[in-house]
């Protein structure tokens, strides 16, 4: 048997994380002294321990590890659990690309707009109803619709 400090230790996992697996369930001492309070974990809790920092690592959240040990009784069903999060990160990592591709044509846009105004020298922007403000409150994503261009610079026609 282990104190909880040796099996920390052992295991690189701080001992108020193992107090929280505890607490929560994902990992129960072997033994817990009933006058002292102390935990004793045993050479099969390592076992599980370094499942637990495998998962973690995996970016499981502590519920789901909890599941996933209560469900695994074997290799085979471990597959299964990691089978269903690398389709849930998949779809994690589609819907990031989405917002990505959202972002980029946005950007775009922001560089037409903003090349056209450097272009023309006389570019009357309006204020668009819906503004996209940028996290740098300088830059504001500009739709062409929102920008009029001037027919005349300076009293004459702009050549065509």
């Amino acid at each position: 048997m282990y104190t909880i400090g040796e099996f920390s230790r052992i295991t690189s996992i701080t001992v108020k994380a193992l107090r929280l697996y505890h607490d929560k369930g994902l990992l129960q001492p072997s033994f817990i002294d009933q006058g002292t309070h102390y935990r004793y974990y045993s050479k099969r809790d390592i076992e599980i321990a370094y499942v637990i920092t495998e998962l973690k690592s995996m970016k499981f959240s502590l519920s789901e590890i909890k599941n996933a040990l209560s469900e695994m009784t074997d290799e085979a069903e471990m597959t299964q659990v990691l089978t269903l999060k690398k389709e849930k990160i998949n779809k994690e990592i589609e819907s990031l690309n989405t917002i990505s591709s959202v972002i980029d044509v946005i950007l775009t846009k922001q560089r037409e707009a903003l090349k056209m105004t450097v272009n023309t020298g006389d570019v009357q922007r309006r204020e668009p109803r819906n503004m996209l403000l940028s996290p740098v409150s300088s830059l504001r994503v500009i739709k062409r619709s929102d920008v009029r261009l001037s027919t005349q610079h300076n009293g004459e026609p702009f050549p065509s």
